[in-house]
C-alpha cells in the first residue's frame, strides 16, 4: 500500500519511492552519493570506498581526482537535478534518480553524475 504522502502535490520531478523523502516511513537507500570533485559524483557505500573505487575506475591520482570529497546532504539529494547519462534524459532529483537506478538493478559502486559528459 502506498503511503498518503505519495499523493501530495510536489513541485519536484516524479517520485520513484513509495514515500516522500519527508515522510517518517521513508528509508534512505544504503547506497549514498558522494561529491568527489568539482564535476563528479560517485554512488557507493562509504566515502572511503567511493574514493578508492573512483580512483581505481578512472586511473587518476588522488591529487588530480579528489577535491574536498563529501557525502551529499539530504537537502542536496532532493534539490540537485540529474538529467540522464547524455544530459538529455528526463530531469529528476538526485534521490529520485538513485532510487530509480536501485530499482532498475544498476550495479554499484558507479559514477553517478558528472558535468564532464
Amino acid at each position: 500500500m502506498i503511503c498518503e504522502c505519495a499523493t501530495w502535490a510536489r513541485t519536484e520531478p516524479p517520485m520513484f519511492s513509495e514515500h516522500h523523502p519527508k515522510c517518517p516511513k521513508f528509508e534512505k537507500p544504503k547506497i549514498k552519493v558522494f561529491k568527489l570533485n568539482y564535476c563528479d559524483w560517485w554512488a557507493d557505500y562509504s566515502l572511503e570506498q567511493a574514493i578508492e573505487n573512483y580512483l581505481n575506475e578512472t586511473g587518476v591520482s588522488y591529487e588530480d581526482g579528489i577535491e574536498d570529497p563529501r557525502e551529499l546532504s539530504d537537502d542536496e539529494m532532493k534539490f540537485l537535478i540529474h538529467s540522464g547519462e547524455d544530459g538529455l534524459g528526463p530531469k529528476m532529483s538526485f534521490i529520485d534518480r538513485l532510487l530509480l537506478d536501485i530499482r532498475g538493478g544498476d550495479e554499484f559502486p558507479c559514477l553517478f553524475a558528472s558535468t564532464e559528459f
